[in-house]
């Protein structure tokens, strides 16, 4: 079975294989044209040749670029032609002037043959200037290129030339340097010599008035031209005498030496007054003391003044006391000024006022959080202390609820939850969320060592006792005795041993008998409340604490009891 007659495969039926219909030549992709009329006739037919032009099945092959075309892409790929040039634009409802001449910057880009125009900004012209043409490609018909359509080249323009662009004509009047070597270099062509700018009645004007020195009035009773000229020649050029006002001796109560910057306008000989205002200082916050006007006829002239002259306006002396680094080259160029020494001002010296460090992040004006301490935080990550604890409040309806407070080690916050128990009337949950707590009447936060069994705290006027723990909280409480001293088995043991050396009733046949006492199932073991009862009977004033650490130690078989064999061992040691 034969292929079909599809777009880049024909059948060659006499060495039975497909060839495509597509060669390169030069490495250039060019149609293979058919060679016999067997190429072109369908399975098992005898039609004639077709006429048959690759380019209504395929449209235009797409070349490939050549590896000279390459390299002269990569060459040019950042490289603009840069033509100087001019054109005349016609000016409506105006007296003086009929054209205008504006210079322009054409830039060629070599890279994609676009063209741009740029118009250079001259100050104070009061025209829109600026990119009069955004980059694209023209062709050579003025108009904005379509397609595989003819565009400029760099030969259209060279210096002399006309060219025209999307309905106006500009004259090439200049290149700059690269585009001239270029020229040479690529098109064999050497430019000519810059050629000169025409120039408009607006551009003489301008010349005229910078040249003269005197020009007659308009007509009209217009006035001098010449402030135009100061005008431009002076526009953003200031002034600026540093100065102060001493009014301490009109006023002693209330007068004070206040700093002020005396602006003078070389562009129209205007005066503005600003007052330099400390933070804090007390003055109304308004630093235009003056705003730009005349001077008063007080002020005098201004190049007459130097460093210490007292400048009058408004009847309050200015002392100049420094000058700024443009005034005192204007005053050493124009008036031949050389000393610039500024005046020391008689001023108190204020002492800094002390502040406090603010430690407490709560009396910031925005509220900032305590600084961690992550070396605590890395070492007792997940380190909570569980205590059980009731609440002393006095009302016995409040006697059975029951409490798990929690205590964490990474940051010292304590978090309240109390069991939910059937019908106690007393809805449970979370009692307070985790977050840091301060004893009463004190900005001393809770720490670990205030936590242990038997001792009361005070969270926001609810007072828990702590009844029991758990025993991750006993086993760390055992292992760090220098926080939590009631842990501490040798100083109890020492504490026994003392006690019962000055009580002279004390001895073993007394606690033996308050221990049987105590055993009322006649077990021979008691409980860790009854082992209260008989520390207590035997007047040892032990803490909770300090029983259930000696419970834990002497409880052998760790089944919540102690024998008196095995309480035998505390009297022994």
């Amino acid at each position: 079975m034969s292929l079909p007659f599809i777009p880049s495969y024909l059948q060659d039926s006499s060495k039975g294989r497909t060839k495509s219909t597509l060669i390169y030549k030069n490495g250039y992709a060019v149609p293979r044209q058919p060679t016999n009329s067997s190429t072109l006739l369908a399975s098992g037919g005898g039609e004639p040749t077709l006429s048959w032009d690759p380019e209504l099945t395929y449209t235009v092959v797409k070349r490939a670029a050549s590896p000279i075309e390459k390299a002269k892409t990569t060459q040019v790929e950042h490289e603009s032609l840069a033509f100087e040039a001019y054109y005349h634009e016609k000016v409506q409802y105006s007296a003086s002037e009929t054209s205008r001449v504006r210079r322009v910057t054409i830039c060629y880009f070599l890279r994609d043959q676009s063209i741009m125009i740029n118009e250079k900004r001259d100050p104070n012209s009061g025209l829109p200037q600026g990119i009069v043409l955004k980059r694209q490609r023209v062709s050579r018909s003025g108009m904005a290129a379509v397609g595989n359509e003819d565009v400029l080249r760099p030969r259209d323009f060279a210096v002399g030339s006309d060219v025209v662009l999307f309905a106006r004509s500009y004259h090439v009047y200049d290149a700059d340097f690269f585009t001239r070597t270029y020229f040479y270099d690529n098109e064999h062509l050497e430019l000519d010599d810059p050629e000169p700018v025409p120039d408009d009645s607006n551009t003489l004007r301008k010349k005229q008035l910078l040249e003269t020195k005197s020009l007659p009035p308009v007509s009209g009773g217009t006035p001098d031209k010449l402030q135009l000229k100061k005008f431009l020649e002076n526009d953003k050029r200031v002034l600026r005498f540093f100065s102060y006002w001493d009014d301490r001796a009109n006023a002693a109560a209330f007068g004070q030496l206040r700093k002020f910057q005396l602006h003078f306008f070389l562009a129209d000989d205007s005066l503005q007054i600003v007052e330099d205002i400390k933070p804090n200082s007390g003055v109304l916050p308004a630093p235009v003391f003056m705003r730009r006007t005349k001077p008063p006829a007080s002020f005098g002239d201004v190049n007459q003044i130097r460093i210490g002259s007292a400048v009058e306006v408004h009847a309050r002396t200015f002392i100049v006391y420094d000058l700024d680094e443009f005034t005192k080259d204007y005053f050493r160029k124009n008036h031949g000024v050389t000393d610039f020494t500024p005046v020391k001002l008689d001023e108190p010296q204020e002492a800094a006022p002390v502040v406090a460090p603010i430690t407490d992040p709560a009396l910031f004006l925005i509220p900032k959080p305590a600084k961690k301490n992550f070396q605590k935080l890395l070492g007792n990550d997940r380190k909570v202390l569980r205590f059980a604890a009731s609440i002393e409040n006095g009302r016995g309806t409040d006697d059975k609820r029951s409490f798990i407070i929690s205590y964490y080690l990474a940051d010292d916050t304590l978090s309240i939850y109390e069991p939910p128990q059937r019908n106690s009337g007393v809805v449970g949950g979370k009692f307070l969320e985790r977050r840091q707590v301060q004893k009463p009447k004190s900005k001393e936060l809770y720490r670990e060592s205030d936590l242990f069994v038997g001792a009361i705290i005070e969270v926001f006027n609810h007072r828990f006792k702590l009844r029991n723990a758990d025993d991750y909280a006993f086993n760390y409480m055992e292992a760090n005795t220098d926080a939590f001293p009631a842990s501490d088995i040798d100083n109890i043991q020492k504490k026994l041993r003392a006690l019962i050396a000055s009580n002279s009733q004390l001895s073993v046949d007394v606690i033996q008998e308050a221990f049987r006492q105590f055993d009322t199932d006649s077990s021979g073991t008691i409980s860790l409340a009854e082992f209260k009862q008989v520390i207590e009977a035997c007047g040892f004033n032990l803490s909770d604490q300090e029983v259930i650490t000696l419970m834990r130690r002497y409880d052998l078989d760790g089944d919540g009891t102690i024998s008196y064999e095995e309480f035998s061992l505390v009297l022994s040691q």
